[in-house]
């Protein structure tokens, strides 16, 4: 399999033009899969949702930093993504190249500057054939390096696959259930690995509807011994891809240290929306990312204490030491997961109405906490100074969403006794 390589670019850049089609050709020659908007969107296709697919899929990233690039609204989305991955993948190249006299500088203003791209080498564009054979020669060497590169993506539609093989399924029924619900990808000649991988990563690119409505055709006409499980795990693990792919990257470069304040508002009335958020950031199932301690309402006079005790629970469940004493031990099991990049998310539900006073005193107290607060619009407003704000589609979006999720699980439990 080729190594799939996107390019980031503005289409405003007169700038960047030579050295972008010197740069797409020295790839396609090296035996690169190229992802280039120009290339490769087609006649009708949703283009944001494109470009989050491929940006979960590629195995490396080439940035075309022009001054267009910089100032455009939808490249810094672009940037914040593929630095996180960056970020989180050990072996994903990221490459920034400047061009059309941006100065290495330029990077550490705004939202940019947020993304630390400085931290990475940069090509300083001058001839575009020698920055091409610099940056495809660099991708080579990556490549032989590790061997063959596989992306989070690759990893959780090997999981589908080995689920659905199992469990026991068999080429027709996944054939006929995924007939009248998506491009199947396939043809008569393919084998049955390559159709579960079909349908594996169609699950991931469909909206929640349209996978709900697969895993139960699956679920309704299938002999398989092991069916009920494996469908519900499934769920599990395509749910987290039914929020946003620019806010999940922001959360997680946050929790992973990346700005100085870790704290997020969302708005939203489910609980699930934030455990999804979560498993999308860490590239897992629903409830088996990151470590997630969602609080009870206060019962105590002191709420700080009360945050002390849950979260003290929630990290050591036989813990049950002084005050002190505890404070102390959160803060230690805090610091050593964060050094780890295992961040620790404390989740306040809607039905918990916090100060602004209080949010400073947590932050102050435990820095290396990612803090998380949901609930409505006008709960979440006097927070707004003291944290960053996570974008979703709306709230009927996301409770159709969540509905949809406990509603598949209902009837899967109710079709495979």
């Amino acid at each position: 399999m080729k190594p799939k390589i996107f390019i980031s670019h503005s289409a405003k850049s007169t700038d960047v033009q030579g050295f972008l089609s010197a740069i797409h050709q020295e790839l396609l020659g090296a035996e690169f899969d190229v992802r280039l908007d120009i290339d490769g969107l087609d006649l009708g296709d949703g283009w944001r949702h494109k470009l989050f697919q491929w940006m979960d899929e590629v195995h490396g990233a080439v940035l075309l930093l022009s001054h267009s690039a910089l100032e455009s609204k939808f490249v810094p989305i672009e940037l914040s993504i593929l630095s996180f991955r960056h970020l989180r993948e050990q072996n994903f190249p990221l490459l920034p190249v400047l061009v059309g006299n941006v100065q290495p500088e330029e990077l550490d203003q705004g939202t940019i500057g947020d993304l630390r791209l400085r931290e990475i080498q940069c090509l300083v564009a001058t001839d575009p054939q020698e920055t091409a054979r610099q940056l495809v020669a660099h991708l080579q060497r990556q490549c032989n390096r590790v061997g063959r590169l596989r992306t989070p993506m690759e990893v959780l539609e090997d999981d589908v696959v080995k689920l659905l093989s199992r469990a026991g399924f068999e080429r027709l029924e996944i054939e006929e259930a995924a007939w009248q619900i998506c491009d199947q990808g396939w043809t008569a000649s393919s084998s049955e690995q390559q159709i579960f991988r079909s349908f594996a990563r169609e699950l991931f690119r469909m909206d929640y509807e349209q996978a709900c409505d697969a895993l139960l055709a699956l679920g309704k006409g299938t002999t398989a011994h092991d069916a009920k499980r494996c469908l519900l795990e499934i769920l599990d693990l395509i749910t987290p891809f039914w929020v946003l792919e620019s806010a999940a990257s922001k959360l997680a470069q946050l929790a992973m240290g990346q700005y100085s304040e870790r704290t997020f508002t969302l708005c939203c009335a489910e609980p699930w929306t934030a455990h999804s958020y979560v498993s999308r950031s860490s590239m897992k199932p629903l409830g088996a990312g990151w470590h997630v301690c969602e609080l009870m309402p206060p019962e105590s006079e002191d709420p700080l204490e009360w945050i002390m005790n849950q979260l003290a629970a929630s990290l050591t469940p036989a813990a049950g030491p002084a005050r002190q004493t505890q404070t102390r031990d959160v803060k230690r099991r805090l610091e050593r997961k964060d050094s780890r990049r295992e961040p620790v998310f404390l989740l306040f539900p809607p039905n918990w109405v916090l100060s602004p006073n209080l949010l400073r005193r947590l932050q102050e107290e435990l820095p290396t906490l990612t803090i998380l607060v949901t609930g409505p619009e006008r709960q979440l407003e006097i927070l707004h100074p003291l944290a960053h704000q996570l974008d979703f589609p709306g709230e009927d979006r996301e409770l159709a969403a969540c509905d949809a999720y406990d509603d598949t699980k209902d009837d899967l439990a109710r079709v495979l006794v």
